[in-house]
């Protein structure tokens, strides 16, 4: 522990002053991530697994929301912007 030299001088933080920006930020995207999983019927952990070791058997979150805005034919509403 340490103490936070920039802003408020007697705060206590664990770690790096932002750290519990960066956890929050982390525990976000994991529950993002897990609520989407589940709104699409994948196992969280089983999507985690395939993505980090990169073996790719299950298909990717963006590509069903794809597939899903196509067949609903939300045409330019959906269109990529980029």
């Amino acid at each position: 522990m340490h103490r936070y030299r920039h802003g408020r001088p007697n705060a206590l933080v664990v770690g790096r002053p932002n750290w519990r920006t960066v956890r929050a930020k982390a525990w976000d995207t994991f529950i993002s991530l897990a609520a989407t999983t589940k709104q699409w019927g994948l196992s969280f952990f089983q999507y985690l697994v395939d993505r980090v070791t990169g073996t790719q058997q299950l298909p990717a979150l963006d590509e069903l929301i794809d597939e899903r805005a196509a067949a609903l034919n939300l045409g330019a509403s959906w269109a990529d912007s980029y």
